[in-house]
């Protein structure tokens, strides 16, 4: 199997790509206006996009580019009260390398647009991360998140995410002063249309 790269969104910006990022989430999880009509425009959108990957003879992924959706479990954590075992989902469009992250639980996913994430990626393996900093009501934070994915060769990834936040300006001994959280998931490509 053999499908070739895309170049229609070399030139979109970030905002382009988490528009159509929303679109795609939002008719993929079934809200709808037309419900013909969505389903219709959706494996419209989704053939464009996946017809942008790359693979390899073998199998074996040559680009993360596309559409990737999965759930992904809480597995430890140092917060109290604990969300050990629950669950959330998380998607990742990726346009020339450029991902555009969403996360929520249910059918509900929310673009994540108040950082940057910045992907690097080797032989079947990526990561994403993103550094944040802000200020709330208790005072200034540094946030960060870290997707770490492998290729399984069948259209799935296994996945881990983590984040990371630094309370500055909360007293050492505050239970929310530094804490993290670990998950893992498979996430899956949404497939496109074969192209000999």
């Amino acid at each position: 199997m053999t499908y070739v790269n895309c170049p229609l969104f070399s030139k979109r910006s970030k905002k382009a790509a988490n528009s159509l990022w929303q679109l795609l989430a939002a008719l993929y999880l079934g809200v709808s206006i037309m419900n013909i009509f969505n389903k219709v425009f959706f494996v419209l959108l989704v053939t464009l996009i996946s017809g942008c990957a790359t693979t390899k003879k073998g199998g074996e992924l040559e680009s993360f580019d596309g559409f990737w959706i999965g759930e992904f479990t809480i597995a430890a954590e140092n917060t109290l009260p604990t969300t050990i075992g629950e669950k959330f989902k998380l998607g990742i469009l990726i346009i020339n390398g450029k991902p555009s992250i969403q996360y929520g639980t249910g059918n509900e996913l929310t673009a994540i647009n108040d950082r940057e994430f910045i992907l690097d990626e080797k032989e079947g393996s990526m990561v994403i991360y993103s550094i944040s900093q802000g200020k709330d009501h208790d005072g200034r934070w540094v946030e960060t998140w870290v997707i770490s994915t492998n290729d399984q060769n069948d259209g799935t990834l296994k996945a881990s995410w983590v984040r990371q936040v630094n309370n500055l300006n909360l007293p050492k001994t505050h239970e929310d002063k530094q804490f993290s959280t670990i998950a893992f998931g498979t996430l899956s490509a949404v497939t496109g249309v074969k192209i000999n």
